[in-house]
């Protein structure tokens, strides 16, 4: 058994054996274009990023233009039909107050 490590272990050590290992590493070159390869694909899925979010950013700015202009036109309405509205719903709503309110009130007039 012994004999068979030592021979393994002699074997990973001759010339051949490192020779058919610098066959499977990858040279500089193609290390060089592996990385070339990645680098474009990254340009590619940023330049892909920036314009999904250009266009959620659009698509953004137009929701918000229409919410202002339903805002305006409901505001325009409101306006057109104050003058028809009954005067005590416009300018006499009665203050409900709660009980803790009232009592709150009448601790403040006999303090003074």
């Amino acid at each position: 058994m012994t004999t068979r490590l030592r021979l393994q272990g002699q074997a990973s050590t001759t010339p051949a054996s490192t020779t058919e290992k610098s066959h499977l590493q990858p040279s500089a070159f193609e290390n060089n274009k592996s990385a070339d390869v990645i680098a474009e694909a990254l340009k590619i899925q940023e330049s892909e990023e920036k314009v999904k979010y250009l266009q959620k950013a659009k698509k953004r700015d137009e929701i918000l233009q229409l919410l202002r202009k339903q805002r305006e036109e409901r505001i325009l309405k409101e306006f057109i039909s104050l003058p028809y509205k009954r005067m005590d719903k416009v300018h006499n709503k009665k203050q409900v107050l709660s009980e803790s309110e009232k009592k709150d009130q009448e601790e403040v007039k006999a303090l003074d």
